[in-house]
């Protein structure tokens, strides 16, 4: 499930919203809301974001939470041509356990990259 989709249908179900009726009221089918919310959809058009801020009338941190979802809902990622063959090992490494790492080990790696971003900030963050 991507980031994007979580964030939807845990948004509906906390404003105690069924999946019809979010559907309904935004202008979509309701098996279309079902495959966004399992994230069988790609990301979302800026027509639905739209749709969702104004239904749900989010304020501005539930706004950024929602611009970091979409922008974490990626399915597919391109290295920069100039990234080190290690790189492109641990990239392969990690694709091949995907599915196998804990929540709390990818917690770790989000620490470690976290505070590679605030020791080199934002613009060093992929220069190796």
């Amino acid at each position: 499930m991507t980031p994007y989709a979580a964030f939807i249908k845990e948004l509906r179900q906390r404003k105690g919203v069924s999946l019809k009726k979010f559907a309904d009221d935004i202008g979509y089918c309701h098996t279309f809301i079902s495959a966004v919310e399992r994230g069988r959809k790609r990301k979302p058009t800026p027509q639905m974001i739209e749709g969702v801020i104004t239904y749900f009338n989010l304020d501005k941190f539930e706004i950024k939470k929602l611009e970091y979802a979409v922008a974490s809902s990626d399915t597919k990622f391109t290295l920069p041509v100039n990234t080190k063959a290690e790189v492109y090992y641990l990239m392969h490494e990690l694709m091949s356990e995907i599915n196998n790492v804990a929540e709390h080990e990818i917690e770790i790696m989000r620490i470690l990259i976290r505070k590679k971003i605030r020791r080199y900030g934002d613009d060093n963050l992929y220069n190796y």
